[in-house]
């Protein structure tokens, strides 16, 4: 090794070292500084359920876990998985019952789901004994549903039926609403004007009992017997 080179290589691993070191206090400064700053939202939790040929009963929320003071996003949508039209026949036949979920007009007897959200940790099973009651509503006129009649692969439909209209749609039964508490059903049925959630007049949030620590259930449950189940907890 020459005189020169020999001088040069504690100067080139003085650099290696250095430049180490500055990639190093970057890498700190990012993980230190940066990332505690990156939105870490809620993880959603979603639930579906189908027994009915080609149609879906779908459920989801915006947190598995969060705190008091803060409120739950819910989406509930129904929805065919077949690539050609789907005509369903109404069944009336609700696993349980609740707060009513009017995907099309309310007045269209009868809304096709029922929501709950209630303190406890409750099965399907549960459910059908805790959530057993009916939360009616009048209408001066109303329709009677026959037949839902999906487009490919959507929540787009179209009703068929008899009586004052209906209006044929199509519908897009889907919707999305957020609730500060837990339902008292009780109470809910026997309000003056009754819960009704839905996208169409008249909506009427259920009265919701502030969340406090501990876990909760959220279930659907619709007209074909079909019915999905999600918990949730809050936190202090």
């Amino acid at each position: 090794m020459s005189e020169t080179t020999a001088r040069r290589s504690p100067r080139i691993a003085y650099a290696v070292i250095l430049a180490a070191l500055i990639i190093g206090a970057a890498v700190f400064v990012w993980y230190g500084l940066v990332l505690p700053l990156q939105p870490s939202g809620p993880t959603a939790t979603t639930a579906t359920f189908g027994t009915v040929p080609g149609v879906e009963l779908r459920l989801a929320d915006n947190a598995s876990a969060f705190k008091v003071g803060q409120s739950l996003n819910i989406t509930i949508s129904l929805f065919t998985t077949l690539p050609a039209t789907n005509s369903v026949p109404a069944a009336k036949d609700w696993p349980f019952k609740g707060v009513p979920v009017a995907l099309w007009y309310p007045c269209y007897f009868d809304t096709p789901a029922y929501a709950v959200v209630l303190k406890g940790n409750y099965s399907l099973q549960e459910l059908q004994r805790v959530a057993n009651v009916t939360i009616s509503f009048m209408c001066a006129e109303g329709a009677s549903i026959d037949h839902v009649v999906f487009q490919p692969k959507s929540s787009q439909a179209n009703l068929t039926g008899s009586g004052f209209g209906p209006i044929p749609g199509p519908y897009q039964l889907s919707l999305n609403f957020t609730t500060n508490g837990y339902w008292d059903l009780l109470n809910n049925s026997k309000q003056l004007n009754p819960p009704i959630i839905g996208q169409q007049s008249p909506t009427r949030p259920p009265i919701a009992t502030p969340f406090v620590p501990g876990v909760y259930t959220l279930a659907v449950s619709d007209e074909w017997g079909q019915a999905a189940v999600l918990h949730f907890t809050v936190k202090s």
